[in-house]
């Protein structure tokens, strides 16, 4: 029998002979076999010894061969050097179809074949030497070598691939393995992916599969279940967030299936972000960390309401995909309020959501106003039964507005002043802002006959920094800029004016500042992720694959972030620290307004709220843009003009132009507008339209831009309502007009 690989891979050619290259000299290897050396006579138990042992020795042979030929070679086996490597090509033709797959310790590897890339996650999520067991699936025939390699913490922070030759007797192609410590997500649309301008959030099915090294072993998870694009401007980038539910479809319906990942919580639904507009795609998930290492349990019922989040990379329908973070959001089950309460995700209210003396009201697509699920029953009708928690909880809160001791109980107090310092600390300006507050989840229970809030962040891309998504605004808040709540019951408490609050705001900052928000752990929290991020390549590999997304350059790190942290941090210090603080309502508050005379400003999803809302705003303009003069023929919009004062006789004319001004019975009803140069007085002044060379239009009010958007989408609704307000305009930001197109 002769081997023609040499000494050093002898053992993989015995094994599996088939899959590595013949191009070293050969040497004879003698086939042994096992003689007798003499005869045994009359010894009945020397006879009986030899037998037993010939017997284990040939189960030991065959054991070991199964379990061998099981599991391939080791990959250290499998090695050639340069010069190998040019050998097997000189004498081949290249065939980039010549492909094969590639499976390391019974898991095969996920590949962009359009690329030549394989992607292997690296056991115990440690960078070391890899030397798995492989195999090789392709063509009959086929072979693979891999080139030496030394896999360094360099090597894997710069992304430097491992190349591997497969070839057979006349071609080859050569392929690229990249190496990371993080886990790989593969997902596949086996009836056809989301296309790049998805609009609807349609679900559609997948195939899901995760290679989870964070344990000991490496092991693979798998699961089928439907994804939907999620998010609102994070949606429109070209690397897409996901929203994946599993399970299978049955007689019955969809029937979810709970499953855990990488060692996070046994749920159904799990949210891929992919952290596009962040340069150094760490807020979101810092922000998250720091708060389940500081407040995640800081409350009184002992409740986690942490969200976790682990990094990954992603391949989709064959593509790598980038670097991605996953997890869970939190629902009742999760938080141990199932059968008590609700979770609730607000997108935007404010100091309880006063309207008159209504508190809260539904809107006609099954949505409470200021939170963003849509919750109906079967027919199509508001779940009443879902919604009463947070129903009953803010009407409450209305009612006990002047009760310092009664908010204090509708609350939970560390809670919420974590919440306060958090959302300051982090400069969330994507969570408060001047409408009230947006994306932040409420859990909302009654227990032993009273009611239970709990504050959870969410959506934390747009911090430390970062006012908005463009690559203009990266860094744009400066570290002094405080971003201060204004709703609820904790600062309810505050402007009633009860100082004992505002101490335990400053402690409580103190304390945290002492232990978990210390530099220390803030600083050994950043270099976990920065390992995570840039020391797995990973952060290399998304730059390259999304080349138009905000990002830094790869060897900065995460120094520019972590100076940013520290910079606000030693702000904070002197601010919380400075003895004027606690005697200083303004150290807390961006406002003073009471529960009183604060509303909803943000009402433009509802008709029946802005009808009510319109009248307060005081030198308030309001611009009704008719696009379909048939709308006055609905009976719905009809009824929302009469609350607005419009007479019959003004409906009856059909016009395409009403403004009015809030707390001014004077209307100016114009029946033809929207004609480039149309002008019409109105009590408030000359109101000129006009379109611009650049496809824009613009309204003026005595010459002042009030209003501008594209001409080709000015009639994409039935309906527009724009509302300027002069004060704001003046200042020079004609934007700060607010619009609502709705539909009756």
């Amino acid at each position: 029998m002769t081997c023609t690989l040499g000494d050093r891979t002898r053992a993989a050619c015995l094994l599996c002979g088939k899959i590595l290259c013949d191009f070293r000299p050969g040497k004879n290897i003698r086939k042994r076999t096992v003689k007798d050396k003499g005869k045994i006579k009359n010894k009945k138990i020397g006879g009986i010894i030899a037998v037993v042992v010939l017997a284990v020795l040939l189960l030991s042979a065959v054991v070991v061969l199964f379990f061998q030929r099981g599991s391939g070679p080791r990959l250290s086996e499998m090695s050639i050097n340069e010069e190998e490597l040019s050998f097997i090509k000189d004498s081949r033709k290249e065939n980039p179809k010549l492909q094969c797959s590639l499976v390391f310790d019974d898991i095969e590897l996920p590949a962009d074949l359009s690329t030549g890339k394989w992607y292997y996650s690296l056991p115990e999520a440690k960078v070391s030497q890899p030397d798995p067991r492989v195999k090789v699936k392709g063509e009959k025939g086929l072979k693979v070598a891999f080139l030496e390699t030394e896999v360094t913490e360099d090597s894997i922070r710069d992304s430097v691939p491992m190349e591997f030759i497969a070839y057979t007797d006349s071609e080859f192609f050569c392929g690229e393995i990249y190496m990371t410590p993080l886990p790989i997500i593969v997902m596949d649309f086996p009836e056809g992916g989301i296309a790049p301008d998805e609009k609807e959030k349609e679900d559609k099915p997948i195939h899901f599969r995760l290679i989870d090294n964070y344990g000991k072993e490496t092991h693979l998870v798998t699961a089928d279940g439907n994804a939907r694009l999620r998010g609102y401007t994070t949606r429109k980038y070209p690397k897409k967030p996901y929203h994946i539910e599993f399970g299978e479809d049955g007689p019955d319906g969809f029937k979810k299936n709970r499953i855990s990942l990488l060692d996070m919580r046994e749920d159904f639904t799990w949210y891929l972000y992919p952290a596009y507009n962040d340069q150094e795609r760490v807020r979101n998930v810092f922000s998250f960390m720091l708060w389940e290492e500081s407040c995640g349990t800081d409350n009184a019922f002992g409740i986690d309401t942490s969200i976790t989040y682990r990094y990954t990379e992603v391949l989709i329908d064959g593509q790598y995909a980038g670097l991605f973070a996953i997890c869970c959001p939190p629902d009742e089950k999760s938080l141990g309020i199932k059968d008590k309460g609700s979770v609730y995700k607000a997108s935007s209210n404010n100091s309880g959501l006063q309207v008159n003396d209504d508190i809260i009201g539904f809107s006609p697509d099954g949505r409470v106003y200021g939170f963003s699920e849509r919750k109906t029953v079967a027919d199509g009708t508001i779940d009443v039964e879902y919604w009463s928690p947070v129903l009953s909880y803010y009407e409450e809160f209305y009612n006990d507005r002047d009760d310092n001791e009664a908010l204090r109980n509708l609350m939970d107090v560390d809670n919420a002043i974590d919440y306060h310092l958090f959302t300051n600390l982090t400069q969330g300006v994507d969570n408060i802002h001047a409408a009230g507050f947006t994306n932040r989840y409420e859990a909302v229970w009654e227990e032993n006959g009273e009611w239970h809030i709990l504050m959870i962040p969410w959506d934390l891309d747009l911090t430390w920094g970062n006012r908005q998504k463009t690559a203009a605004d990266l860094y744009d808040v400066p570290p002094d800029e405080n971003v201060l709540s204004d709703d609820g019951p904790l600062h309810q408490v505050l402007v009633n004016g009860d100082p004992e609050i505002r101490a335990e705001i400053v402690e409580k900052y103190k304390t945290l500042r002492a232990d978990s928000w210390s530099d220390e752990k803030v600083n050994a929290l950043l270099d976990r992720l920065e390992a995570q991020i840039y020391g797995s390549g990973a952060f290399e590999r998304d730059i390259e694959r999304w080349p138009s997304s905000n990002h830094n350059d790869p060897e900065t790190g995460l120094d520019d972030f972590r100076k940013f942290v520290s910079e606000r941090f030693d702000y904070l210090d002197s601010y919380y620290g400075a003895d004027e603080t606690v005697n200083d309502i303004e150290y807390f508050v961006r406002t003073t307004d009471s529960l009183d005379t604060v509303f909803v400003f943000e009402t433009f999803s509802n008709p029946s709220l802005f009808s009510t809302w319109f009248p307060r705003m005081e030198g308030s303009v309001l611009i009704m843009q008719i696009n379909d003069k048939n709308i006055w023929d609905d009976e719905g919009f009809a009824a929302f003009a009469e609350t607005l004062g419009i007479t019959e006789t003004e409906r009856l004319q059909s016009p395409d132009l009403i403004v009015m001004e809030s707390g001014n019975v004077s209307r100016t009803v114009v029946q033809d507008y929207w004609t480039n140069g149309d002008t019409a007085e109105t009590p408030m002044g000359n109101l000129a339209y006009y379109e611009g060379d650049s496809g824009y239009y613009g309204l003026y009010l005595d010459g002042k831009q009030c209003y501008t958007d594209l001409v080709s989408t000015r009639k994409d609704e039935p309906v527009r309502l724009i509302v300027y307000t002069p004060e704001v305009c003046d200042e020079g930001d004609y934007f700060e007009s607010q619009v609502m197109d709705f539909e009756f």
